[in-house]
């Protein structure tokens, strides 16, 4: 019996180790693999999170740029329409609408009073003149000065070999260049008439926008001309430019008044000041053009333009 519970027990034994020994080894080989799993986790977490932080670094990046950008345009947008509503812009405003109202305009005559310093005096002329655009035509007939009265000078473009004709007592035909080389005028008959001036204030104004370094006033005044028994009245718009003397070398005046009637729109006087002598600080009157009585669109022909 005890043999027979001995054998059994042996038996029972030896096929059971090996069963036991299998249960071990079939509990133990999952580990690997359970840790393999657990690190493949870790390290999808690992990569996902890693994506979020670039996601939200790149996100923060555009939506900075992007206010930036936004911030940049919106102060450009005020500076502009600082520019745009300045006196330098309301300026150019009023000389552009007297540009584009001068457009319609083809010939015209006027009283014309021209102001010069010249040589160390105050030159001043009362003259009558007549100008046509197209051809460019103009003639002059001086009031005063006693001494110049009756004088008359004529050109018109395309004829007389390009000479301007001069008529006191005796009719010269002069190059249009001898005006200011015989200190008659600081300007030549070429640069005459209410159209060139008010070209020339508008190129000066665009360019003075563009460099920012002018000082420019606007003030209503009410100008009154007495001449030859007569009273002209303007309501006028009076531009002062002032320049920086450190940008002597880009303006050829220290200060210059362009008054625009304010019922035309056009501009009857301009004013140039010299730039201040060493030791002064004031700007002296260099020239004054005043345009008064001015009728438009008359239909002027050679005829009108000859003597």
């Amino acid at each position: 019996m005890l043999q027979q519970t001995q054998a059994h027990f042996i038996q029972t034994e030896g096929v059971s180790a090996p069963r036991g020994t299998e249960t071990v080894s079939n509990a133990a080989s999952p580990e690997p693999g359970r840790r393999g799993k657990r690190f493949g986790w870790l390290a999808l977490g690992f990569t996902a999170l890693l994506f979020f932080i670039i996601g939200c670094v790149t996100t923060f990046i555009v939506i900075r740029f992007y206010l930036e950008e936004a911030t940049v345009a919106t102060e450009s947008e005020r500076i502009l329409k600082e520019v745009e509503t300045s006196d330098v812009a309301r300026a150019l405003e009023l000389i552009r609408t007297a540009q584009q109202r001068f457009e319609h305009v083809q010939d015209y005559k006027c009283l014309f009073l021209r102001d010069e310093w010249i040589d160390g005096e105050m030159n001043k002329n009362i003259l009558n003149l007549k100008v046509r655009h197209v051809p460019f035509s103009v003639q002059m007939e001086w009031i005063a000065p006693p001494i110049k009265k009756d004088r008359k000078v004529a050109y018109i473009e395309g004829k007389n070999n390009g000479k301007m004709l001069v008529k006191q007592l005796i009719t010269l035909k002069l190059d249009p260049q001898e005006s200011v080389r015989r200190k008659e005028s600081r300007h030549t008959i070429l640069q005459a008439g209410l159209k060139n001036m008010i070209n020339r204030y508008a190129t000066s104004w665009e360019k003075e926008l563009r460099m920012n370094s002018t000082q420019v006033t606007l003030e209503e005044r009410e100008e009154k001309v007495s001449i030859q028994n007569r009273d002209f009245v303007h309501h006028c718009i009076v531009v002062t430019t002032t320049h920086d003397p450190a940008m002597k070398e880009h303006f050829l005046y220290a200060k210059a008044k362009v008054y625009f009637d304010r019922s035309t729109g056009l501009p009857v006087r301009s004013e140039g000041y010299d730039w201040p002598e060493p030791g002064q600080t004031e700007s002296r009157l260099a020239e004054r053009f005043t345009y008064l009585d001015l009728r438009t669109n008359l239909g002027l022909k050679d005829a009108d333009f000859e003597f």
